[in-house]
């Protein structure tokens, strides 16, 4: 790891997640604010693959309530991205002729 690599602390979900959809999905950082070295489009395309899964969630609407009580919540959850403390929260939208759940 060099000095400035982000340091991954992964912590077990609460019960009240037992059902989400992200415990399924191979790759956690679908739900990052941003991953190293990608282009603006290929954060677009992964934010909304990352909101079109939280779509179909059930734990949607608990899950965007967890991250709104946390100030320290980044990325996407419960559909909507999470930014640094203090610059808000923002839709995702998502375009309904994407096939961006398609894993190839």
């Amino acid at each position: 790891m060099g000095a400035h690599d982000p340091v991954r602390v992964c912590i077990p979900l609460p019960p009240l997640f037992q059902d989400a959809l992200c415990r399924e999905w191979g790759d956690p950082s679908l739900w990052d604010l941003s991953v190293a070295g990608e282009t603006g489009i290929e954060r677009r395309d992964r934010l909304a693959a990352a909101a079109a899964i939280c779509s179909q969630c059930p734990c949607r609407e608990a899950c965007a309530r967890v991250a709104q009580a946390d100030s320290l919540a980044t990325g996407v959850w419960g559909g909507l991205m999470f930014h640094a403390t203090g610059q808000g929260v923002s839709e995702i939208i998502v375009e309904t002729t994407s096939n961006c759940l398609e894993t190839g």
